[in-house]
């Protein structure tokens, strides 16, 4: 007999190994194939693209599932708790019965399609499309009545390892395609608490987003262009941001020409901001802001320096001698006219 061998769950993998070479049978790589033993890793998917990528089991996947279409000659094994009825059946009947073949046939399709299913779902959080989610549900009890049949289920799949902040990945992706070369912006949650030109030591936050090539260790969650970060996100070929539904997608073109690098990255900060608030940017970093939910937002008390990012409406012209540029969504008709030139309106 001839067996692929491709596990990544290795119980019990040298019960079968030592029952195939006491019998003298092959091991090998290339078809045709007597027996095909394959699992895959449903608990854990690699947290950058390209690792996810280059490391999904390709071969694994063919063989198997080809395997499992022609199970009544190729016996397909996805749980090692089958090994040894497996080795049973060969060594009393010289073969595997046609219904526990089918039996195992289905067993096996279930681990594929349940490590695909992870797989996409992984897929999609990387690449900040989160539009899809996989349930495999298994038949645990039925009650057969008079015209009516309840079924008891449950969720077959384990759960997705990874520190994944699914929610917000968009978000951090968003903020990777939309702020400049090398600066950084650290999030607690959904939202921003500091931004700078430059990748530093701030240690606050628990989510840092950095366009460039990640180095070394950090216990945060990190998105970043290159490097060793948690997520590698690979960046677009022009400055576009894609977002909406299956059915409905719109293309929104990033504009910021004539924008300095810290009016960039203030105007990127302060637009993915899910609450109203209130940034300062010296020359190279926030270095003052301002939360709120309850309270009415003012700017009242905020530091003076080059750069005010606001996320709600600007009444005051007052505020516009203590800043050289102010970057707001919507300002009363005086803050435009005593604002003029400072004055840079983006809908967020």
């Amino acid at each position: 007999m001839r067996f692929f061998i491709n596990v990544f769950n290795k119980d019990k993998i040298e019960v079968l190994q030592n029952w195939i070479e006491e019998n003298e049978y092959s091991v090998v790589k290339e078809p045709p194939y007597d027996v095909v033993v394959v699992n895959f890793p449903i608990n854990y998917f690699p947290l950058s693209i390209p690792r996810l990528l280059r490391e999904i089991n390709k071969e694994g996947v063919k063989v198997l599932f080809d395997a499992i279409v022609n199970h009544e000659d190729v016996l397909p094994l996805v749980d090692p708790e089958d090994y040894e009825e497996a080795i049973d059946y060969f060594e009393k009947a010289g073969d595997v019965p046609v219904a526990d073949r089918r039996n195992l046939a289905v067993k096996a399709m279930k681990h594929l399609l349940t490590y695909l299913s992870k797989f996409h779902i992984r897929m999609g959080e990387l690449f900040g499309i989160l539009d899809f989610d996989h349930k495999i549900l298994e038949v645990v009890d039925r009650e057969f009545g008079n015209g009516y049949i309840i079924e008891a289920v449950v969720e077959a799949q384990g759960v997705t390892q990874g520190k994944l902040l699914q929610p917000f990945l968009p978000v951090y992706v968003t903020t990777l395609t939309s702020i400049p070369e090398g600066s950084m912006v650290v999030f607690s949650k959904s939202v921003p608490i500091y931004a700078s030109l430059e990748k530093t030591d701030f240690s606050g936050g628990d989510v840092v987003v950095y366009r460039g090539e990640w180095k070394g260790h950090d216990d945060r969650f990190v998105v970043a262009t290159a490097g060793n970060a948690d997520v590698i996100h690979m960046p677009l070929e022009e400055d576009e941001i894609l977002y909406g539904t299956s059915s409905f997608i719109q293309k929104a073109t990033v504009i910021d020409e004539g924008l300095s690098e810290i009016e960039k990255l203030a105007t990127a900060v302060v637009s993915l901001t899910p609450v109203a608030s209130a940034y300062v940017f010296d020359d190279k970093e926030m270095i003052n802001k301002r939360f709120f939910i309850e309270e009415e937002p003012s700017t009242v008390g905020m530091k003076e320096s080059k750069v005010l990012a606001v996320n709600f409406d600007l009444k005051s012209p007052d505020i516009c001698e203590r800043y050289e540029r102010i970057i707001a969504s919507s300002v009363s008709d005086e803050v435009r006219r005593v604002c003029q030139s400072k004055m840079l309106l983006r809908r967020f």
